[in-house]
């Protein structure tokens, strides 16, 4: 999801060597837990891998907005009913690491003015991942992420947009989810409650 860049940086100072900015630095670990999937028509334990930063180390963590994208307890109530009375079928979906397919930082930068949205300042964070991670972004990417292991230390990951664990990852999410549902599938956000979307026909709601 073009979530990661590199950067060279200094140990014991004050500024990045790619960026020339004030370190904003923040570290991460891994989480894992079982999962129970179905696959070849049997029920699978795996163990499901996330790599998260440890956000409270942000120090842009209080100039950002943050928000989660989640209809009220109303608008949940309201598409039951009208489910019902426009016999609609309900599907309930998970989308796979939302939070990954969010806006980059530079594109809610770029674009803040067209969302109506006010920003301060661009994002700048640096990410210094478990020392495994290296050798995994190595096998998806070996011209871009070639760090040796003596090595790993002299070099951070530079986000391009939101991981687990910062703050705003939420709302860039529902910035990017906003855009898709508006303006690539024509729906309609209702004036009650900006996270509850629809469609009509002809005067009926479709979806």
């Amino acid at each position: 999801h073009k979530v990661f860049g590199v950067a060279a940086v200094k140990q014991r100072s004050q500024q990045c060597y790619t960026t020339g900015k004030p370190y904003n630095e923040v570290d991460g670990t891994w989480i894992r837990k079982w999962k129970l999937t179905h696959a070849n028509n049997k029920d699978v334990w795996i163990i499901k891998s996330r790599l998260c930063g440890r956000g409270f180390l942000d120090k842009q963590k209080w100039d950002v907005q943050r928000s989660s994208s989640t209809a009220s307890r109303i608008s949940q109530r309201l598409a039951v009913s009208l489910a019902q009375l426009e016999k609609l079928d309900m599907e309930l979906w998970d989308i796979s690491n939302a939070f990954l397919q969010g806006l980059s930082f530079k594109e809610l930068y770029d674009r803040a003015a067209e969302l109506g949205l006010e920003v301060k300042a661009q994002r700048d964070v640096l990410f210094r991942p478990p020392r495994n991670v290296w050798r995994h972004l190595k096998t998806l990417d070996s011209k871009t992420f070639r760090v040796e292991g003596e090595e790993d230390y002299l070099f951070v990951l530079v986000l391009l947009k939101p991981m687990y664990g910062l703050v705003d990852a939420p709302f860039l999410w529902g910035i990017a989810l906003s855009i898709v549902l508006k303006r690539d599938l024509g729906a309609t956000p209702s004036l009650l409650d900006k996270d509850f979307y629809y469609w009509t026909e002809r005067g009926h709601i479709i979806a």
